[in-house]
């Protein structure tokens, strides 16, 4: 298989895992808060709303800033003579603009949520305390893909 095609294969299981990974930390503060159960679409309990609200604004606010400076990158790149993902081209321009903005902002919110949440851990130190070595195993699975997605695909790069 061409260095390019695992590239890919790993962005999208990198990109599946931050996604998991987020959901998680999220789900566990909303938990430890006491809803458990939730209605996607519905209504929900104020605490619940707030929460993903919260959550919404800070993913989409780092995806748009990460994708304005992939955007930069891609124009002014190759004129500053920096190296270009995926062997440059659209597949290293969409690569650049798509994965690595949503992949961040997973990141960056699921990373918030979990220091929010060990931040707090006094509210339920046993609940916490249950839930952090899944929460390492989770955040090492995501720190393992994205790190490897990111050297190889600047391996490929031009």
């Amino acid at each position: 298989m061409p260095l390019r095609a695992i590239v890919l294969v790993l962005s999208v299981v990198t990109f599946l895992v931050a996604a998991k990974t987020h959901g998680r930390q999220v789900r566990l503060e909303r938990e430890r808060a006491g809803h458990t159960r939730v209605i996607f679409g519905g209504e929900n309990p104020p605490f619940v709303e707030a929460l993903w609200k919260r959550d919404r604004i800070r993913f989409w606010s780092t995806a748009a800033l990460v994708f304005a400076v992939g955007a930069v990158l891609v124009l002014a790149g190759a004129s500053l003579g920096l190296p270009r993902p995926l062997g440059g081209g659209t597949l290293g321009a969409v690569w650049t603009m798509l994965f690595l903005p949503l992949v961040t902002g997973f990141v960056v919110c699921g990373t918030a949520s979990l220091a929010g949440f060990l931040a707090t851990r006094a509210v339920d130190p046993g609940f916490t305390s249950g839930t952090l070595p899944g929460s390492v195993a989770w955040w090492s699975l995501v720190l393992t893909t994205l790190s490897t997605t990111l050297v190889l695909a600047f391996r490929t790069a031009r």
